[in-house]
């Protein structure tokens, strides 16, 4: 066997094991990025919902600009989210984030809330769910109480996170696959035409030639 096939026949070899390692990398990790990005996203929430609830009673009647300020510095904190709102227990919608958008700093007309959202507006503990954004990406649905002293409840936040997809644009991991994939297979040509060299360096084993006479 010639130089030249030797090395093909190897670069092919180490390029399957290649693919076979990226492909058991996607299945391996996927379920683990998917759950840190959820939990990610939910620590997020939990935390920001009485600070905003704290910045609209002191300053959104009184100081609206100021009010503007903190809850877009807490809006600018994650930028997978998408929208916002404070709803009081009641069901009643008191704040939602398109106003800083959208109308200029004019109330955004409310939506009615559903059952679901109502009774979760109401809960003492953080709720999620997964959903459909506007343009049918899959997003999280996240509902936050705004748990004041002595556990009094009057506000929850709720969220619109974008969910975040394994390998998406912004997790930069199809990149790093892509970078180790091509840095692997100029390693291992570079081995496997070493490899071959010395094996047909060393040529034909002493008395195993076809043409040898008995």
């Amino acid at each position: 066997m010639n130089r030249q096939r030797l090395t093909l026949l190897l670069g092919a070899l180490l390029l399957g094991l290649i693919v076979v390692h990226d492909l058991l990398l996607i299945l391996l990790t996927a379920g683990l990025f998917r759950e840190r990005s959820n939990r990610d996203a939910l620590e997020y929430a939990r935390m920001n919902a009485r600070p905003v609830a704290e910045a609209y009673d002191r300053y959104y009647h009184s100081g609206y600009y100021k009010f503007r300020e903190q809850a877009g510095e807490v809006l600018r904190l994650n930028p997978d989210l998408l929208r916002m709102w404070l709803i009081d227990v009641n069901g009643t919608v008191l704040f939602d984030s398109r106003e800083f958008s959208d109308t200029g700093g004019a109330p955004v007309p409310p939506e009615p809330l559903r059952p679901e959202l109502a009774s979760a507006v109401r809960e003492m503990t953080l709720t999620c769910r997964s959903a459909a954004g506007t343009g049918g990406d899959a997003i999280l649905d996240v509902v936050a109480p705004a748990i004041e002293e002595w556990g009094r409840h009057r506000y929850s936040v709720r969220y619109h996170i974008r969910h975040r997809p394994w390998g998406g644009g912004r997790s930069g991991l199809w990149l790093r696959l892509a970078l180790a994939g091509a840095l692997s297979l100029l390693l291992g040509a570079a081995a496997a035409a070493l490899l071959a060299g010395r094996l047909a360096a060393r040529g034909p084993r002493p008395g195993s030639g076809g043409d040898a006479q008995p």
